[in-house]
């Protein structure tokens, strides 16, 4: 089942520039986080292809029963991709095989340092994860990172379903702010979506970083809302072989929407990789900011209606 907006049911009389800008630039992010990524297969790759130490060959054969090239990728490649390579060694070592003649802790310990030294070798010449470069990691409350990630993406169908909503609704909200207003906007959305989510992620044990532009997606369609509550949304739906397209009132879309969002917020129970809590905290700051800085906006918007 397919079900998405595509434009609102109005006509502007303005191109929106910025909003293609912002759409362009989440494609060629993650354009590049794909040539990152097969860049990245290809180092791992020629590194475990060639003759491993006898040491880090024990060493793999002691967490994984065996010591082909495929061990070594995939060991090398969850290291290099953890969020917390500290956190992730000491996860895998905790599993591995007593090594003959040591006890357990000096197993571990043997372990531990023969992978490290062994993954330092490969990072020195490897290049870094992309996508974790960007993301952003709610424990971090750092501001560069919670641009970055509404930037990145997790795949093709993570950036082009976020695109097809955002521009639904970012062209009227351009239109309506402006060149200069917009942008500010969007900033203040991505920033203030990802405190939410740091906020609701606190006493959580090794939260999820998180990529997307769909809390600012939410924060903009909250924006249009709030200008203009009574427009029409065009939607598309397709079900096997039944499709239909339609207009719906922008109040009750969103509504709908934001009001998924926070039912699954609190039941989601973390079964699902979407950031519910970036999606509601996204909806409440684009219409905050409506309500605090854009008035002015709203009335021109309504003598023009």
């Amino acid at each position: 089942m397919l079900f998405f907006p595509y434009r609102a049911d109005h006509e502007i009389s303005y191109i929106p520039l910025l909003t293609i800008l912002i759409s362009i630039v989440c494609i060629v992010v993650y354009i590049q986080q794909e040539k990152n990524a097969k860049e990245l297969e290809l180092a791992i790759d020629g590194f475990c292809g060639v003759q491993q130490p006898q040491i880090y060959r024990l060493a793999l054969n002691a967490l994984y029963g065996s010591s082909t090239p495929g061990e070594c990728v995939d060991f090398i490649l969850g290291m290099h991709t953890a969020e917390n390579r500290d956190e992730f060694l000491s996860d895998v070592v905790k599993e591995a095989d007593l090594l003959a003649g040591f006890n357990r802790a000096d197993s571990n310990h043997y372990i531990d340092k023969v992978l490290r030294d062994n993954y330092d070798l490969f990072a020195r010449a490897a290049p870094k994860y992309l996508t974790n470069e960007l993301s952003y990691h709610p424990e971090s409350w750092n501001p560069v990172n919670m641009l970055t990630a509404a930037f990145a993406h997790a795949s093709w169908d993570h950036v082009i379903l976020n695109l097809i909503f955002f521009f639904a609704f970012a062209a009227t909200v351009e239109a309506i702010l402006g060149y200069l207003y917009f942008p500010i906007a969007i900033v203040a959305i991505a920033v203030l979506s990802h405190v939410f989510y740091s906020v609701a992620m606190l006493g959580v044990v090794d939260p999820p970083p998180t990529v997307g532009i769909s809390g600012v997606v939410s924060g903009v369609m909250a924006l249009f809302v709030y200008f203009l509550p009574r427009t029409k949304i065009r939607c598309f739906f397709w079900f096997i072989v039944f499709f239909k397209r339609f207009s719906i009132s922008a109040w009750f879309f969103v509504a709908f929407f934001v009001g998924w969002d926070i039912f699954y917020l609190f039941n989601d129970e973390g079964s699902s990789n979407i950031n519910f809590a970036a999606h509601v905290g996204g909806a409440m700051v684009g219409y905050l900011l409506g309500l605090i800085l854009f008035r002015r906006q709203k009335r021109e918007v309504n003598q023009i209606d």
